[in-house]
């Protein structure tokens, strides 16, 4: 970047000038599959406890009719409709990661970016490169900050989600230099998310992945109106790299920016748990394939893994989102169930004796060599011991459906299709698939929209 250029002024311009036609046809072909992927947690989302109670809150204050609550009937405005749609991606934890940023970058970014394009009646190459962009400035604001944001502060990374919203709403609403610069400048009022609500299993965390939206929406419509923000707000003294974190490197925010894409990046996740907790979980099933154990004979279960996922160490959640952030109960079901998924984490499993008993048998630890790995590997080191004194240990490195060891096409569709079809019906489900792989040269988002209605 020039050297009068700060980071915030750098991506308000990479935001303004990034167009369809410059993205790689590989980064295209990534944005559909995150597309899909966060458009079938948001669905299966949408009749959890926290999707009720937030289409019946959005119908008693909203009353405007822009943009489709996916998985319901109900239309609201843009911003409460990206409200709905990331906070019922979160519910699942079922949405992407990109682990050197900590960024959960579809919930972020792609509520935000359907909600206005249906309203703006945008294309769906519109939907893709604003998808992009604001996956591209969320991630590397991240990266900026990271492993300092989780290794030394309380912070949850959704304290800088808002960055993502703001930069998929610029592109959308196609603002000037001065407007985005404004409109990132005011990303000071996203939510100040701290981890203990994780822990504690309660609904608020999912407001996490919905109200940075609403805030990156009202933000860059003011900015459109001319509402000024800080033109040096991530990288000031006084900013939000040095408020989140205590070692930052902003030369990550602007290194190849517009040459290379943090889209690829992303990892996508095939359990419904904490994606901090999946490395413990593929080693489990990498000892179970090759032995043969008896759940009763086990005597103890060690977890060594790299610091963030050190926390996940409660043994007895009391709710299901408290379930999802525990890898002792993760591992129990990879034991007894054999499956970590959405079924799994039913309020009627957390009373059941024979996995709490397992659950309490897991010791989870931060072990420091591992941790030296982080954040480049998120690994995780799983050791079974029976009671006879057999031992059976495996370590993984990178949980499956990272870009070293990702998930197929076809298990991205698979689980797009079984998580969809419970809610809008597997015909309306595979509909959907079908045109967002072939997102590009559908002229109006508003097809789309009406396929995610149930």
């Amino acid at each position: 970047m020039p050297a009068n250029d700060g980071a915030t002024l750098a991506l308000a311009k990479f935001i303004t000038r990034t167009e369809y036609d410059d993205l790689p046809q590989e980064v295209v072909q990534q944005a559909k599959r995150c597309i899909l992927d966060l458009i079938g947690a948001a669905i299966g989302g949408s009749r959890t406890d926290v999707g009720r109670l937030l289409v019946g809150f959005i119908k008693e204050v909203d009353r405007l009719d822009e943009s489709t609550i996916p998985g319901w009937t109900v239309r609201a405005s843009s911003q409460y409709a990206a409200l709905a749609t990331g906070s019922m991606a979160q519910d699942l934890e079922l949405d992407d990661v990109n682990r050197m940023s900590h960024m959960h970058p579809g919930v972020s970014t792609i509520p935000t970016a359907l909600s206005l394009c249906e309203r703006e009646k945008k294309s769906g190459k519109d939907l893709i490169t604003s998808t992009v962009v604001g996956y591209e400035v969320v991630n590397r604001i991240g990266k900026s900050v990271s492993p300092s944001i989780l290794r030394d502060t309380v912070f949850h990374p959704a304290v800088l989600w808002t960055f993502g919203s703001i930069a998929s709403a610029c592109k959308v609403l196609d603002t000037d230099v001065e407007t985005s610069l404004n409109a990132l400048g005011m990303g000071s009022l996203g939510p100040v998310a701290v981890e203990d609500p994780f822990r504690q299993g309660v609904m608020v965390k999912d407001l996490y992945g919905g109200w940075p939206n609403f805030v990156g929406i009202m933000c860059t419509l003011l900015a459109l109106k001319g509402f000024t923000g800080s033109s040096v707000l991530i990288e000031s003294d006084l900013g939000i790299a040095k408020m989140v974190s205590k070692n930052y490197d902003l030369g990550r925010i602007v290194e190849n920016l517009g040459r290379t894409y943090e889209i690829m990046n992303s990892g996508f996740k095939p359990y419904a748990a904490c994606r901090r907790a999946h490395s413990a979980i593929d080693a489990t099933f990498q000892i179970l394939a090759g032995n043969k154990i008896d759940p009763k004979e086990i005597k103890q279960i060690s977890v060594g893994t790299f610091c963030a996922a050190s926390r996940l160490t409660n043994t007895l959640p009391q709710s299901a989102v408290a379930a999802k952030y525990s890898i002792p109960y993760a591992l129990a079901l990879v034991i007894l169930k054999h499956k970590v998924w959405i079924e799994e984490f039913d309020e009627k499993l957390l009373h059941d004796d024979e996995i709490l008993g397992l659950a309490q048998k897991v010791r989870v630890y931060l072990d420091e060599e591992l941790d030296k790995l982080y954040d480049s590997k998120w690994p995780a080191l799983v050791e079974i011991e029976l009671e006879d004194g057999k031992k059976y240990s495996s370590q993984v490195d990178w949980p499956k459906g990272e870009p070293e060891v990702p998930m197929t096409d076809e298990e991205i569709r698979r689980k797009f299709v079984s998580i969809a079809s419970t809610v809008i019906g597997k015909d309306k489900a595979d509909r959907v698939l079908s045109v967002i792989e072939d997102l590009e040269n559908l002229s109006e988002i508003s097809v789309l929209a009406e396929l995610m209605r149930a």
